[in-house]
């Protein structure tokens, strides 16, 4: 699922999802989540896709530049603001 949030492939989130796939698992590379994936590389529908599958928005990053920071936190300072408006 990382790698469709990564590339707002909206489909592929609900395929993962459909498959079993923890919508707030995090990753073993850098403790994101795929809505941190989606709001870093700024895909609106991919977050908003995984916020309607119940993403856990307070959920931090637990290692990287981004270390303690939420999706939202993470979209702010790359200035996604569409991503951030959700």
């Amino acid at each position: 699922m990382f790698h469709a949030a990564k590339c707002g492939d909206v489909a592929g989130i609900k395929a993962a999802l459909r498959g079993g796939a923890a919508v707030d698992g995090k990753s073993k590379i850098n403790g994101w989540t795929a809505l941190m994936d989606a709001a870093s590389g700024s895909h609106t529908g991919a977050a908003a896709a995984l916020l309607k599958a119940g993403a856990d928005l307070a959920a931090k990053a637990t290692a990287g530049k981004y270390k303690n920071n939420t999706a939202l936190e993470i979209a702010e300072a790359k200035k996604h603001k569409k991503v951030a408006a959700l």
